[in-house]
């Protein structure tokens, strides 16, 4: 799921919060919990703005340079602006991990209920809830890691990986060619005998 899915899950959870069953559950028995999720919201709404901060930053950085790149004469003025997004972007992973450490105090919030709470309904609302903000902090995170750099790590480490586990197959293949190799050998000596 990407930035999209998450508009229509917000839509979907829209509906749900206006139901007339949910709004009397939740003015009835869940004061605690909607503080709890206003603040996580208010926590989300925070890295989303950033997060396009960030993104209006480096679209108009990589504008910059790819203006100077066409007139094919920046020279001063193109390595100007190929330092400052090169120090936009350091600074960019920077505020990325911080609101990648925000997520995770989002994601791993207060239970103030459990599931063995009386109202079933309530209990219901609130498992949704929290789904809604796990899905969010999710897509966030991906997204975040994306801006950092995080997942050309990942994907490094997730290709190295699979070399290591490949020649290690064709290590293991070439050692049994060689066993079998040997085995025929004796066996067809065996049989000239």
């Amino acid at each position: 799921m990407g930035l999209a899915g998450l508009e229509e899950l917000y839509d979907c959870t829209e509906e749900f919060l206006k139901m007339g069953s949910t709004q009397r559950v939740m003015s009835s028995n869940g004061s605690e919990f909607m503080e709890e999720m206003l603040d996580g919201s208010l926590r989300l709404m925070h890295v989303c703005s950033v997060s396009k901060d960030l993104m209006v930053e480096t679209h108009e950085h990589v504008r910059g340079v790819q203006s100077y790149v066409r007139r094919k004469r920046g020279g001063d003025q193109l390595d100007v602006a190929v330092l400052g997004y090169v120090g936009f972007r350091k600074n960019m992973r920077k505020e990325a991990k911080k609101l990648l450490a925000s997520l995770k105090k989002i994601d791993g919030g207060s239970n103030l209920y459990d599931n063995d709470h009386k109202d079933e309904h309530l209990v219901v609302v609130i498992e949704v809830m929290r789904r809604v903000v796990s899905v969010s902090v999710m897509v966030f995170k991906s997204f975040l890691e994306f801006l950092s750099g995080r997942q050309s790590n990942i994907k490094s480490k997730l290709a190295s990986v699979l070399k290591k586990k490949k020649d290690h197959h064709e290590a293991t293949k070439n050692e049994l060619e060689t066993l079998n190799s040997a085995i025929c050998q004796d066996f067809f000596s065996r049989d000239e005998l």
